[in-house]
């Protein structure tokens, strides 16, 4: 029975607890205007007046006009020393990026070679229209790899031959 007055009592004081209400932002005062100097030339000194003379027309006196500073002479570069071309007597040693190009040259090689006999086996005719695009892509992409060869840029080259194998590879299966 306690417990019973105890739990109505506590109905009786029903009322929602909210949080205080926060306080407001204060702003701070806006900074004072920043007030740059203004520096002003002095004005040009006018011309004195020309005496009239009694030639001229006294209603019309021809103003000259005000004189300009003289502009600076353009310089001129100086004329360029001719020097005899000298001719290398070597070619420039090629950049090797990797320690043994000859192993990543033969891989290549390879590579390729294995991209033209499967691109062999595939008839072109057959395909459809798609695929043609694939087949000349990787016909692209081996004389690609070749002129790389060529040019001894055995990374590249090897990226090429290895693209044309893997397109080679799915046109057989297709």
């Amino acid at each position: 029975m306690l417990i019973l007055a105890a739990s109505a009592a506590a109905c009786m004081r029903v009322q929602a607890r909210t949080p205080a209400p926060a306080p407001g932002l204060n702003m701070p005062p806006a900074p004072a205007p920043i007030v740059t100097p203004v520096v002003l030339e002095p004005p040009a000194p006018e011309p004195e007046p020309t005496p009239v003379s009694s030639t001229t027309n006294p209603t019309r006196d021809p103003v000259p006009p005000p004189a300009r500073p003289p502009r600076p002479a353009p310089s001129t570069p100086p004329p360029p020393v001719a020097t005899p071309p000298t001719e290398p007597t070597t070619p420039p040693s090629t950049l090797q990026t990797t320690p043994d190009a000859n192993a990543t040259e033969n891989r290549t090689n390879a590579t390729l070679n294995t991209a033209e006999q499967n691109l062999n086996r595939v008839v072109r005719d057959r395909l459809g229209q798609e695929a043609r695009a694939q087949y000349d892509n990787a016909v692209g992409l081996i004389r690609m790899s070749k002129t790389y060869l060529k040019l001894k840029n055995y990374m590249y080259a090897e990226q090429l031959a290895d693209k044309a194998a893997a397109v080679a590879l799915l046109l057989i299966k297709y």
